[in-house]
């Protein structure tokens, strides 16, 4: 398979994007110093947002935005920004290695969990809110996908945010 779909296909279903929705993703891919040609958005409704290592286009379709209303998990809560953002930071810099395996990865956990790992560390312009819902949505992925070593690895990382937090914190309280 050479599409990797967004979420496994789990937020809102398929619908036409608007005018205004349009030139709204077009100023989330700016922001995060995408490369606007690598996106092709799909106004018709006929396509989830996923990338294409073939066409090494990241498609961008109405399941791009959030399912505020009624999340059930992490990835319902991801911005605009953060998804297109675990496309093109994070599937599509594996393109080259996506193109050489022999076993399809599309889907599995460790494909997500990578997709969204490196969206976290690398996607410029993310709000500090957005840089840490990727990465808890990314150690989500890990769990469900009984990750071990990533599992580990996340929760280090959450544990140093929340203690650097909660010392900026202290320090607010005491100035």
């Amino acid at each position: 398979m050479l599409d990797r779909n967004f979420a496994m296909g789990l937020r809102a279903g398929k619908r036409k994007i608007t005018e205004d929705e349009k030139a709204f993703i077009l100023k989330e891919i700016k922001r995060i110093n995408a490369d606007v040609d690598a996106f092709y958005i799909d106004e018709i409704g006929n396509q989830n947002t996923h990338y294409s290592q073939k066409t090494d286009l990241v498609v961008v379709g109405s399941n791009v935005f959030p399912d505020l209303e009624n999340p059930s998990n992490m990835t319902d809560k991801l911005s605009v920004a953060c998804v297109l953002a675990h496309e093109y930071y994070g599937h599509r810099s594996m393109r080259e290695e996506y193109l050489k395996e022999e076993t399809d990865t599309t889907n599995t956990a460790l494909d997500e969990f990578r997709a969204s790992f490196l969206a976290y560390k690398n996607t410029p312009n993310l709000t500090d809110e957005e840089r840490e819902i990727l990465l808890y949505q990314a150690y989500e992925t890990a769990k469900n996908g009984s990750l071990e070593k990533e599992i580990k690895m996340c929760q280090k990382i959450i544990k140093q945010m929340n203690k650097k937090a909660f010392e900026e914190q202290d320090e607010d309280n005491n100035n």
